[in-house]
């Protein structure tokens, strides 16, 4: 009786936890961010990737470039900014990131950045 009891307990304790699951709402599906392009360095060592994201103060989507280290497996974001940058490749050395922005006058340009960080070029 009581192993009968302790099942029941647990296979509606179960079932309501169950229940209970979030669905996810529209504002929770605009908060998901997407990865897109990457690109791995010619030396190996990085992997330059694009996330998008929504950003409501500005009512579009974003993305930005983010670098992860191979090797120590830290990341970071290499852009920032209310633009989006994408289009994403290494020079030949590994030296340089170069993308895509309408940064400047809402004009796209190819810019220019260090692995390491610092301003676009």
């Amino acid at each position: 009786m009581l192993k009968r009891l302790a099942i029941s307990v647990l296979f509606f304790s179960s079932v309501l936890l169950a229940n209970e699951k979030k669905v996810p709402t529209l504002e929770d599906l605009f908060k998901v961010k997407t990865i897109g392009s990457s690109e791995i360095s010619p030396g190996g060592k990085y992997v330059a990737y694009t996330v998008t994201e929504a950003n409501f103060e500005i009512n579009a989507y974003i993305t930005q470039i983010w670098l992860t280290n191979i090797k120590t497996k830290k990341k970071y974001q290499l852009t920032r900014g209310k633009k989006s940058s994408s289009n994403i490749r290494w020079s030949p050395d590994g030296q340089w990131l170069s993308f895509t922005s309408s940064r400047n006058n809402d004009k796209n340009q190819i810019y220019a950045i260090k692995p390491g960080g610092g301003e676009a070029v």
